[in-house]
């Protein structure tokens, strides 16, 4: 389960989603939520790269702090549970009250 991300890590995922630090309220989720759509790509590329070049260890993004780190080096983003996984942390680390549920595309 996450348990947020640094104060310093939080400062610059937020200054580089042009956002202060927000109040844990609705309106404030939804600007928090609205920005990380807008500013953080979803894509497969690290996950792709690792998976073909079979590199060792956790897939790329598998922690919030790898995941922003990178986004913040190079703009990369993630899938599905690499960047839920980050926003879950990100908020956590912001002091809403956030959990996990599952979906499935049936696919």
């Amino acid at each position: 389960m996450s348990k947020g991300i640094s104060s310093d890590l939080q400062r610059r995922v937020l200054a580089r989603l042009e956002l202060a630090p927000p109040a844990p309220v609705l309106a404030r989720l939804r600007a928090v939520y609205g920005a990380c759509c807008l500013g953080v790509p979803f894509d497969n590329l690290r996950k792709t790269i690792a998976l073909r070049t079979g590199a060792p260890g956790p897939l790329p993004g598998s922690s919030a702090t790898d995941f922003f780190e990178r986004w913040l080096d190079d703009g990369g983003g993630g899938t599905c549970w690499a960047t839920t996984s980050a926003l879950h942390a990100l908020l956590t680390s912001l002091g809403f009250p956030v959990r996990r549920v599952g979906g499935s595309m049936r696919d």
